[in-house]
């Protein structure tokens, strides 16, 4: 909307001043017609002013400023002309379509109550003074660009303007809806492509979790198979060596056994020889004869390791306390005596160890 404010000085100062222009215009082939004329149009254009109604602000602007108008005689009708001309200009260029048109519609109603004012021959002009004032009423439309070409030049360049708007409008739309689609496919693209990276990593994340967990448990079962691996080996190894010293054990008591027996049965049988001896001894008094020379042989029987030559023993590969108690003591059966002088380092008598050094008592 155009006001006052909206215009430059110059441009306000031309806008202002137009109803006297148009009354100009209309009176200035009247010049000749002296006071009474003169008071008879200013007359006319304080009515004019004083009734016209309207609601536009610039028109009511420029009336506010005409409440009291002046009128000036020496104007010629070129001069009124170019001021007009003008100021149609300025309307056509400068003022927003609607307010330029009523600016207008009210210059031309000043202009047509001057022609009827005047056009009825009060001043005994004759009957052609309407057709004079006819004519240049339509000057003014002309001036001011208002005449009907005017007009529907005017309903054309609106119309063409509103279709150029509405086409550029229509395609600014287009553009921003095509901004705005590519602008959403680009999001969905974006979050797509986000959402699948989030699954990808997600996936993955899982996946690693699932080689470590497989891992973890495959180093468990391993350790666990390992484990129960080396204890079966230690129990086996364990269960052997026991085994290995009970069989020790019992066959060193079958040898003690046996040799006992064989002792016990030796010990029967000379027993039994030297009561045979005596049995047979004759009991008739015989000349004493000199007893017979022997050679004194030492005794081939193996003889025990004397225990006073060391206290000491150490235990070599393949021994057991009843092979060591054979050795020493020449009896198998006495290993309990070994084994009670050497507690400290020997908590079964089934197993002893190569290198150990044993107290003989």
């Amino acid at each position: 909307m155009t006001t006052k404010s909206t215009l430059k000085q110059a441009e306000w100062d031309l806008l202002k001043t137009s109803p006297q222009w148009v009354e100009a215009m209309l009176t200035s082939y009247r010049a000749g017609g002296g006071g009474l004329v003169g008071k008879r149009y200013q007359h006319i254009l304080d009515k004019v002013l004083s009734e016209y109604k309207t609601t536009n602000p610039l028109v009511k602007e420029v009336l506010d400023y005409n409440e009291d108008p002046k009128i000036d005689s020496a104007t010629t009708q070129d001069q009124a002309r170019q001021k007009l001309e003008q100021i149609g200009s300025l309307l056509e260029k400068k003022v927003d379509p609607p307010d330029a048109d009523a600016i207008r519609e009210f210059l031309l109603a000043i202009g047509q109550k001057f022609a009827e004012e005047t056009g009825e021959g009060l001043f005994g002009l004759g009957s052609d003074v309407s057709k004079k004032e006819i004519a240049i009423l339509d000057s003014v439309r002309t001036a001011l660009k208002a005449t009907d070409a005017d007009k529907q030049q005017r309903a054309d360049d609106a119309k063409a303007r509103a279709e150029a708007e509405a086409k550029t409008k229509a395609a600014e739309e287009a553009r921003k809806k095509q901004e705005a689609e590519a602008k959403a496919k680009a999001a969905e693209e974006a979050r797509k492509k986000q959402e699948a990276e989030a699954k990808a990593t997600e996936e993955a994340r899982k996946k690693q979790e699932a080689e470590a967990k497989a891992k973890a448990e495959a180093e468990a079962k391993a350790a666990e198979e390992a484990r129960k691996k080396q204890e079966a080996e230690a129990k086996a190894k364990a269960e052997a060596e026991a085994k290995a010293a009970e069989e020790a054990r019992k066959k060193q008591e079958a040898e003690a056994k046996a040799k006992a027996e064989a002792e016990a049965k030796a010990k029967a049988a000379e027993e039994a020889r030297k009561k045979q001896e005596a049995d047979t001894k004759p009991t008739m008094a015989v000349p004493k004869a000199e007893p017979a020379k022997v050679e004194s042989k030492p005794a081939t029987a193996p003889t025990p390791v004397q225990a006073t030559a060391a206290r000491i023993y150490e235990v070599k590969p393949g021994d057991s306390l009843s092979k060591i108690a054979l050795e020493v003591y020449g009896n198998a059966g006495r290993w309990p005596e070994i084994f009670e002088a050497n507690k400290d380092q020997i908590k079964n008598p089934n197993l002893i160890h190569p290198g150990q050094k044993l107290r003989i008592p």
